[in-house]
């Protein structure tokens, strides 16, 4: 039996969003602008929609797009009636392609793939009614696991050189994003904790090119090892 585990891939702002979408739209005119609903501290774009459908009171159809704190594009898609749909998208604080996939009224419905940061397929998959209902995974040379070794992945005697700072302000990025964009403060603790762990058993390299999926894995896997660094 294949043995998978699903991280959660649910948007955690996204009713942060609507709300501040609504306020935004009150204010302005209504169809086919768009909107710069909140920043990050260092002035970049945080999240801004583009409205194309309904009135200024109840924005019927928007594009949503999140961003990273450093520029680059988190996650994009539709949304109609508040909910999620057609195909979204998420990358890379380093611009690639981390998953995309389809929805329905905001349920996860057709094809929804998962990709290595080096382009190749992680997860593949189908879902109906937020179910899965088909999934492979694939090892980095591309070859399909029967059972998810991603925890056998970890080196404890790792010797390779320690991440530079600019690696570790990368990943940290992600992570925070990725698990905890719905509470940044909370996520910089958690992430510090963990990739102060993982560094130490993973190259960079090795780390970089694993998807949200592995991560959240890892996170569960060794948090015995940074927990009591979470309660400091």
């Amino acid at each position: 039996m294949l043995l998978i585990y699903i991280f959660d891939l649910k948007f955690h702002t996204m009713k942060k969003i609507l709300l501040g979408v609504i306020a935004v739209i009150l204010l302005s005119a209504c169809g086919g602008k768009t909107y710069v609903l909140e920043k990050w501290e260092n002035g970049k774009d945080k999240i801004v929609i583009r409205v194309d459908k309904g009135t200024k009171e109840k924005p019927e159809v928007f594009y949503i797009m999140t961003y990273y704190p450093n520029g680059k594009l988190f996650k994009e898609g539709l949304s109609k009636d508040s909910l999620e749909e057609g195909e979204w998208k998420s990358y890379y604080t380093t611009g690639e392609l981390r998953w995309k996939g389809n929805f329905s009224q905001g349920k996860k419905a057709g094809e929804f793939n998962i990709y290595y940061r080096d382009g190749k397929v992680e997860q593949n998959g189908t879902y109906q009614a937020d179910s899965m209902v088909t999934a492979s995974l694939y090892d980095t040379r591309g070859k399909m696991m029967e059972v998810d070794s991603t925890a056998l992945w970890l080196d404890t005697l790792n010797t390779k050189p320690k991440w530079t700072d600019i690696q570790y302000a990368l990943m940290h990025m992600e992570c925070n994003m990725l698990f905890l964009d719905n509470n940044f403060d909370r996520g910089t603790k958690a992430c510090s904790c963990f990739l102060d762990v993982i560094q130490k058993k993973l190259t960079y390299e090795m780390y970089a090119n694993m998807t949200e999926r592995q991560v959240s894995l890892l996170m569960l896997h060794i948090r015995p090892e940074y927990k009591a660094c979470l309660n400091e």
